[in-house]
């Protein structure tokens, strides 16, 4: 309050805990400058998800050290510096495979659910937490993006490549030509989701937004002529009818909730005659949800495209 004085207040801080540690090769050798990742569980949609809360570069000699971390369950996951990792190639059944270090959980594990968790209590300095780098096969993605319409090579799209289980993949750079194609290097065997966009009002007096998603899985070999086309979100309208007598306080929206989680959900408000309208959806697999319904009512049937869906209901 204006004016107002105290005195004898106390403030208590939590002390916050450290995590040292070191990044070493299958061998025991340092590996210098690695990409070094803090990251948390959490719950999304039902869905497991490990989300990063720090991250830093290691040192020199494979050393690394992280603070300002609250008590709690982390994982730490490492990703070799490829400017100062060494490759090697080996050639099996006419096929150039490429053999290399990966994203590395700790203390061994390349998939995320093997991940072994660390917890630390307040304060406390945890040391000795050695991330051994494994090795494993490794394969590229090459392809073309191009427009929907009159067929044109989307030359300025931004791709990428994500993976479709709920842990968050390696970074992976991908190469762009002029021609629409592209190229994902390093892409370990998985199923991935790989998302295209083209915004062109930095090129044409029209601002034109596009998109495209495929889901693609890598086996035992490189991916080679994938197509990924780029058309206009789509525009959903509808109208929300209720049986009976029902009022309520709070405005009742409704969402599209993608099943994967790789992006964010779309929502919006249904308007006082029951219509609504919601734009910009990115082609995917959603799971719909309608929120503030008043107490003890229910979705009882979704309909779409002439045909009856029951609320757990994919699109």
């Amino acid at each position: 309050m204006p004016g107002q004085h105290l005195s004898d207040q106390m403030l208590w801080l939590r002390p916050q805990a450290m995590i040292y540690g070191k990044v070493v090769t299958e061998e025991g050798e340092p590996v210098p400058r690695a990409e070094i990742q803090v990251l948390r569980q959490s719950f999304r949609d039902g869905r497991r998800v490990m989300l990063p809360v720090a991250w830093l570069g290691g040192q020199d000699d494979g050393g690394f050290a992280i603070g300002n971390l609250e008590a709690g369950t982390y994982y730490v996951r490492a990703t070799p510096n490829r400017a100062a990792a060494a490759d090697r190639h080996v050639r099996t059944d006419r096929r150039l495979i490429e053999e290399d270090y990966v994203t590395t959980f700790w203390p061994n594990a390349i998939d995320g659910s093997s991940a072994v968790p660390i917890f630390i209590s307040a304060g406390a300095e945890l040391r000795g937490i050695e991330v051994r780098l494994r090795k494993a096969s490794v394969y590229r993605i090459r392809g073309k993006a191009i427009e929907l319409g009159p067929a044109q090579a989307a030359s300025q799209a931004t791709l990428s490549l994500r993976s479709a289980n709920d842990y968050p993949a390696d970074n992976l750079n991908v190469i762009l030509a002029n021609s629409g194609e592209f190229e994902f290097e390093r892409v370990l065997p998985g199923t991935y989701i790989i998302e295209a966009s083209l915004d062109s009002r930095a090129s044409t007096p029209v601002r034109k937004r596009l998109f495209g998603r495929r889901m693609l899985t890598v086996g035992n070999g490189n991916v080679e002529d994938f197509l990924i086309q780029l058309g206009e979100p789509a525009q959903i309208t509808g109208k929300f009818t209720v049986e009976g007598r029902l009022t309520w306080t709070s405005p009742v929206q409704v969402l599209l909730i993608p099943v994967d989680g790789t992006h964010n959900t779309s929502a919006i408000a249904v308007r006082n005659d029951g219509a609504f309208q919601l734009s910009g959806i990115v082609p995917d697999v959603y799971r719909v949800k309608v929120a503030g319904l008043p107490d003890k009512s229910y979705v009882k049937t979704i309909h779409f495209s002439g045909q009856m869906r029951m609320p757990a209901w994919l699109i």
